[in-house]
């Protein structure tokens, strides 16, 4: 069977634009979770220290030293680009610091060999082996069923169409079914056949494309069997291994932007992407295999397709599909309306920081420069977005990316104001992951594209739905209340700036002072 690279990446594209919300999140629990966080150096230092050890047991020093030699211009490398070593603080820094310090499941194997073979030393290697086993009961029983849900989800958001939704609860679609088990003997089964052709490296990948299939089959017929799943991959891949090879290599340019974007554009774009169309691949593929075997009815119910429910939406409740369907992001939006949604915005930051600091601190901060349950900043970049980006709506990787950056630019110019007006640092970043002078960070414009995403594709039109239920005269006297309240508010802080506990970070010196 032939395919074209080009249709299918674009339908895959257009599968991914119908829901992309729910295929961000669905993407990046795929991304943490399934494919798990992954360290470049780990990869590269680990198997240097192990064939260091065995090149010294063999007597092999010509290869010795080109390996010393090639460990070296990694270091300068590394050191190069080290981007993040010295970050202390926030999620992103957290998990920088774990993927260089655990190499995975591989990584483990490696290290218990080494300890185990050249070092001798039993206590460390028998704790590395126990926690082997645990890491690859979780792969086996939680990982992959995990993965199979993911590919579950891809698949319905391609078969639904235009008009369909998929939930994000469908990644629990294995337990759903109760199938774990059928997915745990499949990946056995297939890293089995993958470890005895392993010796042969010829081999290897062609072993590899053979059985590809599989988590795709089980997403589709989870009571296939472990056996049935592996010989169907086999019969439908014959003839489109290379095919499928280079189809995955396409994707060659993007995994280098996701590199150099620090992993960001991996998260929001790639990884979804990569599953929406390999989804939409597989769909090529399965309905070229059911027509050479039209005749055969065993060979049909090996695949009985996706079944979508009739509704609309991914919501189960009359009250989502309400939402849904007054969910229109490509609506303009009044003055009048904007002037409210900035109060919205501004008390949903409120909330968020005020949450933040019960959750972290065990009490309740009035977050912000005022003493109202507002942070204008979060309005201001609300606002900013749906007037600036309404162009781009179309366009949700653009949209992200420029919320970040107008996100970005109303934090750095509002903490310059701050710190050289008042002398206050209400926020401070230093330490955390990519930062500029502590004014912001990556983590914080991250966090404000997912949630400008959010409300230019779902928060906003909401709102602005409710809001036109409200007689225009209410609205505006509404309005006039607001903003009055919030000058005094302005007013009030400028002459008594906030301070305290929770409320800023530090006392800028004045130039006086300084």
């Amino acid at each position: 069977m032939r395919f074209v690279r080009k249709e299918i990446k674009r339908a895959g594209r257009q599968a991914l634009r119908r829901n992309f919300a729910a295929c961000l999140v669905v993407g990046i629990l795929a991304s943490v979770v399934v494919t798990g966080v992954v360290s470049v150096q780990d990869v590269t230092v680990l198997p240097a220290e192990v064939l260091e050890n065995v090149f010294k047991a063999t007597g092999a020093t010509g290869a010795l030293r080109v390996l010393r030699g090639a460990e070296t211009t990694a270091t300068r490398i590394k050191r190069a680009t080290s981007i993040g070593d010295d970050s202390t603080a926030g999620v992103i820094s957290g998990l920088y610091r774990s993927s260089r310090q655990s190499g995975g499941l591989s990584a483990a194997l490696l290290r218990a060999v080494n300890a185990a073979v050249f070092h001798h030393r039993l206590s460390r290697t028998i704790l590395m082996v126990s926690g082997l086993v645990l890491s690859f009961a979780f792969v086996i029983l939680v990982r992959e069923s995990l993965r199979v849900g993911v590919l579950r989800f891809f698949q319905e958001n391609e078969v639904g169409g235009a008009g369909y939704q998929a939930p994000i609860s469908r990644v629990l679609f294995v337990w759903q079914q109760r199938r774990v088990w059928c997915c745990a003997r499949t990946a056995l089964w297939k890293l089995l056949w993958l470890l005895v052709w392993s010796p042969t490296v010829v081999m290897l990948p062609v072993k590899y494309y053979a059985y590809i299939l599989t988590g795709q089959i089980l997403a589709e017929n989870p009571g296939i069997g472990a056996r049935a799943a592996l010989r169907l991959s086999q019969k439908m891949m014959r003839g489109n291994k290379w095919r499928y090879f280079l189809f995955d290599l396409s994707f060659a340019l993007w995994d280098l932007l996701g590199f150099f974007s620090f992993g960001i554009l991996l998260y929001v774009w790639v990884n979804p992407y990569r599953y929406a169309a390999h989804t939409r691949l597989y769909e090529e593929l399965r309905s070229g295999w059911l027509a050479a075997h039209s005749g055969d009815a065993a060979a049909a119910g090996l695949l009985p397709g996706i079944v979508v429910p009739v509704s609309t939406s991914g919501f189960r409740s009359g009250f989502g599909v309400a939402l849904t369907s007054r969910a229109n992001w490509r609506r303009d939006y009044t003055v009048l309306n904007l002037l409210l949604l900035f109060f919205v915005f501004s008390f949903i930051g409120w909330l968020y920081e005020s949450s933040l600091c019960i959750v972290s601190l065990g009490r309740f901060i009035n977050r912000g420069t005022l003493y109202g349950p507002w942070l204008p900043i979060y309005g201001a970049g609300g606002v900013a977005v749906l007037v600036l980006l309404r162009r781009v709506r179309e366009h949700p990787l653009a949209t992200f990316f420029l919320s970040m950056l107008v996100c970005g630019v109303i934090e750095y110019a509002a903490a310059t104001f701050l710190w050289d007006s008042i002398h206050l640092k209400y926020w401070d970043y230093t330490g955390y992951f990519f930062n500029i002078q502590g004014r912001t960070c990556l983590e914080g414009l991250i966090v404000f594209g997912l949630g400008c995403c959010t409300a230019i594709y779902l928060a906003a039109p909401l709102a602005d739905s409710l809001l036109n239920r409200i007689p225009r005269q209410w609205r505006l006297t509404l309005a006039g209340l607001l903003v009055a309240l919030f000058a005094a508010d302005n007013v009030v802080a400028h002459i008594h700036p906030r301070e305290g506990y929770g409320v800023i970070s530090e006392t800028v010196p004045s130039p006086t002072q300084k």
